[in-house]
Parts: C-alpha cells; sequence; structure tokens
C-alpha cells in the first residue's frame, strides 16, 4: 500500500471526456502556447502526496472536494470516474491518467468483470494566488490516455519512477516526482488547451456568425454587451443567435462573458497593480460593489481577498 507524503522539494532543497464533462469553449484557449507558458510559470508545487486506492465488487472510492490539484492514474484493471453534474461516468483504463485542476469532487466504482482496479490517486498542493485564475479557466476535469505517441510503456515507466521516488525520504528523491508530476499535468493541460483550440476553429468553421460574436466578446469584454446587441452585430434574429451560440459554445452568451470577464479580473489582480475600480471599469461593471459581488459569486472569494492570496 502506497502512502506517501512528500514535503515541498523547493522548502528542503526544492481530453476531457466529451461525455463527461460538458464541453465549453474557455477564454482561456486562444493562445493556447501563451496561456501553457503562463500556468507553468505560474506553477509552485508545495507538498505531494500520493497513496494507492483498490477497488473491488461492490466498493468505490469518494474524493471530497478540496484546494489541491488531484490527479490519479490506473496501474491495473478498469475504473470509472463519476462527477455529480456528469450524464455519464468515465472510464479510466490501465496507463490513463487524470486530473482535476481545482480539486473537485469525484467518484471511483470498478468497470465491467474485473476483480479489481488499482489506482495510485495524489495531490499536489499549488500556489493558488498565481495559478489559481489560470487552472479555474481550465475544464473540471482534463484526461490522457495512452497514443501513439505517449504508449501505455511511456506512462507505466513514468508511473513507475514516480513510485519509486515517492518511497524515498530525499529532497533529491522528491524533486524528481515533483517535476515528472508537473510534466505529466503539463502534457495534459497543453492536450486540453489544443483541443479546446480545434474546436473554436470547429465552430467558426461552422458558424462564421457565432466565431464572429466570440471574436467580439473576446476583444471588447468591457462593452454593454446583451444577447439583443451581439445578435444584432452578427445579424441573427435574438432567439436564433441565443440558440446557437449555446449549442455550438457549449454555454449561453452572457454565462461565457461573465466567464470571460471573471478570468480577466482574476489575471489582472493576480498580475498588475490596477485598483478594483479601474478592472471594475475595464471589464463593463458601474461600480465596485457590483464588480464585487459578481467576483464573489464565480471565484468563491472577494477580489480584495483574492489578491492578497487569502
Amino acid at each position: 500500500m502506497i502512502d506517501h507524503g512528500l514535503g515541498d522539494p523547493e522548502a528542503d532543497a526544492r481530453s476531457a471526456n466529451p461525455d463527461l464533462c460538458p464541453r465549453r469553449l474557455s477564454p482561456l484557449s486562444t493562445r493556447l502556447s501563451d496561456q501553457l507558458v503562463l500556468l507553468l510559470t505560474a506553477m509552485r508545487v508545495g507538498e505531494i502526496s500520493l497513496r494507492e486506492v483498490v477497488l473491488r465488487a461492490d466498493q468505490r472510492h469518494v474524493q471530497p472536494a478540496g484546494d489541491d490539484v488531484v490527479f490519479l492514474f490506473n496501474r491495473a484493471g478498469e475504473a470509472q470516474i463519476e462527477l455529480d453534474d456528469a450524464p455519464s461516468r468515465l472510464p479510466i483504463r490501465r496507463g490513463s491518467f487524470a486530473a482535476f485542476p481545482t480539486g473537485r469532487a469525484f467518484r471511483l466504482h470498478l468497470l465491467g468483470d474485473h476483480d479489481e482496479a488499482v489506482l495510485v490517486l495524489g495531490g499536489i498542493s499549488l500556489d493558488r494566488r498565481r495559478a489559481g485564475p489560470l487552472l479555474t479557466a481550465l475544464p473540471p476535469l482534463l484526461f490522457m490516455c495512452p497514443t501513439r505517441d505517449l504508449g501505455i510503456a511511456w506512462q507505466d515507466a513514468t508511473f513507475d519512477l514516480i513510485e519509486d521516488c515517492a518511497r524515498k525520504a530525499d529532497a533529491g528523491s522528491r524533486a524528481i516526482v515533483q517535476r515528472l508530476l508537473e510534466t505529466l499535468f503539463a502534457i495534459t493541460v497543453q492536450r486540453a488547451l489544443a483541443t479546446e483550440a480545434e474546436d473554436r476553429q470547429r465552430v467558426r468553421a461552422r458558424s462564421p456568425t457565432i466565431g464572429k460574436a466570440l471574436v467580439l466578446l473576446q476583444d471588447r469584454p468591457g462593452e454593454t454587451w446583451s444577447v439583443a446587441r451581439l445578435a444584432e452585430a452578427v445579424a441573427m434574429s435574438t432567439s436564433t443567435f441565443a440558440r446557437t451560440f449555446t449549442a455550438l459554445v457549449g454555454e449561453p452568451p452572457m454565462v461565457h462573458l461573465t466567464r470571460l470577464r471573471m478570468e480577466r479580473a482574476a489575471q489582472a489582480l493576480t498580475a498588475t497593480d490596477a485598483t478594483l475600480g479601474e478592472i471594475a471599469h475595464q471589464l463593463g461593471y458601474r461600480s465596485d460593489a457590483a464588480f464585487a459581488r459578481a467576483f464573489n459569486r464565480f471565484h468563491g472569494r472577494w477580489p480584495s481577498a483574492f489578491r492578497l492570496g487569502a
């Protein structure tokens, strides 16, 4: 049984599945390479924990929500991941890696006629003030299965090395675990962002008018947009525009705009010295109070507390 709590190495010496997670186009995915670099730069891995989970018939594992980035990889057998608001469960087979960027709660079940499944479950403590805004913009579940370029042998060998180093108490081994997990997470994020970028291109190819609306929201998030005004800007009726936008993008126009504004706000709070009033004005809010309430509803923290890393 694995049960390794790894300290902070720096202090010591230092796709998503479309059927499981509703697909939406994240504003984060517009500049894939830039956003990936920002995320990796912002990542400051702290404490790392690993433990083995063995699933047998009529058993399940319940993982509560938390602040850490949670990940798991399958070592043997087949299991299923269940999320509360997902229409179906996602199979996770041997050699597959899954990550929950925002520490979302989930349940694991044994799949099919297998006697058992063996998974390694872990958590990574990150600097939320730096990486939080970027993690929030990612899908709630990132998934990577073996492919021709990264086959099961490569992933099994990586997991073997992680587990071997995790058994050792020295700072060098802990640093290796940190780097390997960062690499796995980075590859998984890269694939998720690439998939979202491809989805955005497909939206624009299928409906240039909706593509134009996405560009308008991206370029001018501070304007007083409404569904009717967006529909007029792309020469569609309001009802047809709202229905088509939601079907192709995965969420209604105003929900997408709010998400875009809140992600821009989080980035501004962590990366600039702009005042709350300046950020509110840039993002189209009439008052600091209205902006603060919207930010708290979306991120679960007030802007001032978010900026302080509280």
